[in-house]
């Protein structure tokens, strides 16, 4: 409603708020010229969304579905049927990596749940076994992607640690199928933290809490087109620990192999992910 002028009266003030209330606090000044919306207010439950999110499902709108699984999780993140549904949802979009992270997650919340194993075990197997260069992890939240080689996927993402775990498809597999059971661990970990402009990679990497030798000495390179830092923790002649911010210099990313004894495999797709990566803009 435009006002472009108003002479006092008492009952003037009355009549406004009326009007407001009328056609939802929406107006236009014509000074200022703004809109004010009220945004609806979720008041469902996790419950109630999970069996929102299944008539979504089968109608096959599978982009509100996954919304309503993020908004399931933000409600409660040890709510397992969130984690399922949005597991879901993705593969159904086509996002196996995605998909199995999420039901990774939800394997993690409750290991003696054979549902939830017997699902992501499925997945792995109809995604792990399919793509290259071409499959990407995609992380919205930090602002980056990489490509994962045939043979390989994201055991999870924890958005708290700022952790993503790359391993073998197999290993994924095995630990779906019997989670108590201990499997040698094989993995490139890709970890993102907060930091601030005025204290970059390098400084951090010269600091006391890096815990690295320097005597081994850096190689300078560029990652997702921003200078990087390559280092050999083990002295053995070949990277295995890669250390950078991102563009705008508020998260600093620790790329590295873990394990007792990375195998050369691991150590090539850590390889490929550093010349794979990119950083994207942030859905904050």
């Amino acid at each position: 409603m435009k006002i472009s002028k108003i002479i006092y009266s008492p009952i003037i003030p009355v009549v406004i708020t009326g009007v407001l209330l009328i056609v939802g606090f929406q107006y236009k000044d014509s000074a200022f010229r703004h809109d004010v919306v009220v945004a609806p207010i979720n008041t469902s439950t996790p419950k109630e969304l999970h069996d929102e999110i299944y008539a979504l499902t089968m109608a096959k709108n599978y982009s509100e579905a996954l919304e309503k699984a993020e908004i399931a999780i933000q409600l409660n993140p040890n709510y397992i049927e969130a984690w399922v549904d949005k597991g879901m949802a993705l593969y159904l979009s086509g996002d196996c990596t995605g998909a199995s992270a999420a039901l990774y997650h939800a394997v993690n919340l409750d290991p003696e749940d054979e549902r939830v194993g017997d699902m992501l075990g499925a997945i792995l197997g109809k995604c792990g076994g399919t793509g290259s260069s071409d499959k990407f992890f995609n992380s919205k939240d930090q602002g980056f992607s990489f490509a994962i080689s045939e043979g390989f996927t994201v055991l999870m993402e924890d958005k708290e640690l700022g952790w993503t775990v790359v391993v073998k498809t197999e290993y994924a597999r095995k630990r779906a199928e019997n989670p108590d059971k201990e499997e040698p661990f094989d993995a490139v970990i890709i970890s993102a933290k907060q930091t601030s402009p005025d204290f970059s990679a390098l400084d951090w990497l010269k600091g006391p809490n890096s815990g690295y030798d320097l005597s081994l000495g850096y190689k300078e390179t560029v990652i997702g087109g921003e200078r990087a830092y390559l280092l050999d923790r083990y002295g053995k002649g070949r990277p295995d620990w890669a250390l950078f911010d991102n563009p705008d210099k508020t998260l600093r990313f620790s790329v590295t192999t873990f394990g007792d004894l990375p195998s050369a495999e691991m150590t090539a797709e850590f390889e490929n992910i550093l010349d794979s990566f990119e950083f994207n803009e942030r859905e904050m």
